[in-house]
């Protein structure tokens, strides 16, 4: 490769670390409707885009169209004049209306590109601008009215929505990128490859007529990889709000019998597909059969488990209103995404019949979505019970795919009925 391709690579290498920051800063940033790289024009507007390597557009109308160059020649400041065709094309931007910024971004030093604009913020008008210019920034002002065929007075309004970017070199916006998303998501790296195929789709043109990048569609991109944002909370915060639920319904179910809880040999089916990292378990039998005293046992059992981290869900305790029960976290799927960086977690949902038999699905719906989110995730394992009867005539339910599927077995007489009919 000749050395102005190799120049040509580490530029595009610049402008899409450049383009990376921003696609994290609109998943954090909830004032960023969308973000475009290598834009071809606004879907939405007629206005003409000359700086199109990154636009950012924000919900208030105002927009920010951003110029990345890797560096200048020999890695000195830039001039006026190193701009070149760019000159003409910053200006034509600007030109569009008061709600436009121009952003430069450059790993060397910008120059009077950096210090003309941020003198102009400061001064109520033009001439106590020009007082304060030093003879160099003078002949700048004076250069850059000569090339955009513009007034002082309208260079001095034009340069208030110039801005430079932070001066990182490629390694630099990579690191910076890298800890962002230590701090936002989930497996970050997993999260930063992910980004990358998604923006070079995005440059390329090859998503259709996705014109642009929303948060929305970033988080999809996400939750697609099974990676999740940060909870708000703390791992011992999501640790206690798991705690607080999981007790919910559990001390008033009666599992004894004659004073001894019978052991079932599913117990030990199920421990075995969450030791080989099954993603769904479904127990399921006919009513009254022992699907909940076992579910119960389960999570006695996990609770043991230090490696193990467990949210349990009584299902039919939350049947009205599910999404805004104060009982339930507000973050599980985000929650069950941090700790399962560190270990398997357990998330318990009983009861899913009795969700099916009310006549508002909402409850249901809302529980099959969590489900639907949780099982993508690495090291997490969901497992719910409901009734034959239910799985396989209710239209949401039937359809469903499990990994593995429990059923219950009818006691063996001898071994456990005989010895418990004897002691009574």
């Amino acid at each position: 490769m000749s050395k102005a391709g190799t120049y040509s690579n580490q530029g595009d290498d610049y402008q899409r670390a450049v383009a990376i920051h921003w696609m994290i800063q609109l998943i954090s940033d909830e004032s960023i409707e969308y973000m475009q790289a290598e834009s071809n024009g606004l879907v939405t507007d007629s206005e003409k885009v000359t700086v199109d390597d990154i636009v950012i557009a924000y919900k208030n109308g105002n927009r920010k169209h951003i110029q990345a160059k890797k560096n200048q020649t020999q890695a000195r400041e830039w001039s006026i004049s190193d701009w070149g065709s760019e000159l003409k094309k910053i200006r034509e931007q600007l030109d569009q209306g008061e709600h436009i910024n121009v952003e430069l971004y450059s790993s060397t030093p910008l120059g009077l590109f950096t210090t003309l604009p941020e003198e102009s913020r400061i001064q109520p008008n033009l001439t106590a601008f020009k007082n304060g210019l030093s003879k160099e920034k003078q002949a700048g002002l004076e250069q850059l009215s000569k090339r955009w065929e513009r007034s002082e007075e309208e260079i001095f309004h034009l340069l208030r929505r110039i801005t430079t970017g932070s001066h990182h070199n490629i390694n630099d916006w990579r690191n910076t990128n890298n800890i962002a998303l230590q701090h936002l998501v989930t497996q970050p790296s997993m999260a930063m490859d992910a980004l990358e195929s998604f923006l070079n789709r995005h440059q390329s043109k090859d998503l259709g007529s996705k014109f642009e990048i929303r948060s929305q569609e970033i988080q999809e991109l996400f939750a697609n990889k099974g990676l999740t944002l940060l909870p708000k909370y703390t791992q011992q915060q999501i640790l206690d709000q798991f705690k607080r639920t999981s007790a919910i319904g559990r001390n008033d179910w009666k599992r004894m019998i004659a004073g001894k809880k019978i052991h079932r040999t599913e117990l030990d089916d199920i421990i075995t597909h969450i030791e080989n990292k099954k993603s769904t378990i479904i127990v399921e039998d006919r009513p009254g059969s022992g699907k909940t005293c076992l579910l119960l046992d389960l999570a006695d059992k996990i609770e043991t488990n230090s490696n193990l981290n467990l949210l349990f869900i009584k299902g039919d305790r939350f049947t009205d209103a599910v999404t805004e029960d104060e009982s339930l976290p507000k973050e599980i799927v985000e929650g069950c995404g941090l700790l399962s960086e560190t270990t398997h977690v357990i998330v318990i949902i009983d009861s899913l019949d009795v969700l099916s038999g009310l006549r508002d699905h909402t409850s249901l719906n809302y529980f099959l979505k969590l489900i639907d989110q949780l099982q993508i995730i690495q090291n997490v394992t969901v497992i719910a019970a409901c009734r034959e009867f239910d799985l396989k005539y209710d239209p949401k339910l039937r359809d469903r795919k499990w990994d593995s599927e429990i059923k219950l077995a009818d006691f063996d007489f001898e071994q456990t009925v005989v010895p418990i009919l004897n002691d009574l």
